[in-house]
């Protein structure tokens, strides 16, 4: 997985909070008459604000995305079993990962690769789903059953 700095999205809010801790030093500075912990507690409470602001932007921004995908543009692949089925759909220069129960009707997990125009291999075993998701180090895995934290983001939009 990409660290901050590394990929566009990391880049942005790195810059972000640069920027706000510049203004903060700068305005703690030049305020010292209305004292430093009122200055330094509201700049905070700033900080925070724009962080939050530019995660939920920057969340429903992926969303429409991801809701865009077209059936037509997923790769369908069944576990032995057939108890699951994962479909890598791609749009444009990203894909999208999804785990589905047997018949479809319910989205288990999902995954996003942003930047990724290679093709993204599925591998399964007998309690997880491998991936390559483009890190040399590490594959990455959903569990079978998926976990209740990968559920529940599944049913976010």
């Amino acid at each position: 997985m990409p660290g901050i700095g590394e990929t566009a999205e990391g880049a942005a809010l790195a810059s972000l909070i640069l920027v706000s801790a510049t203004i903060v030093a700068a305005v703690a500075y030049y305020s010292a008459k209305r004292g430093f912990r009122i200055v330094l507690k509201r700049s905070a409470l700033t900080i925070i604000g724009l962080v939050i602001t530019y995660a939920s932007v920057h969340y429903f921004q992926m969303a429409r995305w991801r809701a865009g995908i077209a059936e037509e543009q997923c790769k369908k692949s069944t576990a032995p079993d057939g108890r699951y089925v994962v479909r890598v759909c791609s749009a444009g220069d990203a894909k999208v990962l999804r785990l589905w129960s047997a018949d479809e009707s319910t989205l288990l997990a999902e995954r996003t690769f942003p930047r990724s125009s290679e093709p993204v291999p599925v591998w399964w075993e007998a309690n997880r789903v491998l991936f390559d998701d483009q890190d040399p180090d590490v594959m990455g895995t959903i569990k079978l059953p998926p976990t209740l934290k990968d559920r529940l983001l599944a049913y976010l939009p």
